[in-house]
């Protein structure tokens, strides 16, 4: 059984330039920052701290980890 889900998405080519560039610019990988936009995002939706949803959460899966 997989540790990971698989979210897939589509963006404009000019939006995907902008997030690997600024992945690349923080020196984590896409899906990392791609993950922490989404759960920041959710956190100020529903309501909560990204501190508290994190608490929530299992611990995030690295490639080669699962």
């Amino acid at each position: 059984m997989s540790k990971s889900a698989r979210l897939e998405t589509t963006q404009p080519p000019s939006h995907a330039k902008v997030i690997r560039k600024a992945a690349s610019l923080e020196g984590i990988t896409l899906s990392e920052f791609v993950g922490e936009a989404c759960l920041a995002r959710a956190a100020k939706i529903l309501g909560v701290s990204l501190k508290e949803l994190k608490a929530e959460l299992g611990e995030r899966i690295r490639r080669g980890e699962r």
